[in-house]
């Protein structure tokens, strides 16, 4: 099975990578796994605040264990591994997507206007 992940989604079975930590929490803090709602990383968090939306680059989600790189989707074995759905998931994207609306209470706390454009990637 771990030759057919690190086939699948480029990562090694390591501790480092968010799949297996959500498999731990599932196993050692199930209080905690049955209450989460959503992961996601750090930029997610931010970009979510800006816009109003999840969504994830491909080049971010292939670093979490959890995206198929050959597909571009999320890996279904590894959803069910985790013990977690799609739906948990920010929705995917290429590092190319622009959004074209700030949330609006950000946009005004940072004096700039609603329609700057954000762009989701990295490279």
């Amino acid at each position: 099975m771990a030759r057919r992940l690190y086939q699948e989604t480029g990562c090694p079975v390591h501790g480092m990578y968010p799949l297996y930590k959500m498999m731990w929490l599932r196993d050692k803090r199930r209080d905690l796994f049955e209450k989460t709602w959503r992961y996601v990383s750090a930029k997610e968090y931010v970009f979510a605040r800006l816009t109003d939306e999840y969504l994830v680059d491909y080049s971010l989600a292939a670093g979490s264990g959890l995206l198929n790189t050959h597909t571009l989707r999320w890996n279904p074995v590894c959803l069910e591994m985790a013990g977690i759905r799609e739906d948990q998931l920010s929705t995917l994207c290429s590092p190319l997507t622009i959004h074209k609306r700030l949330n609006p209470e950000f946009a005004r706390e940072m004096g700039i206007r609603e329609d700057v454009p954000v762009v989701v990637g990295s490279f």
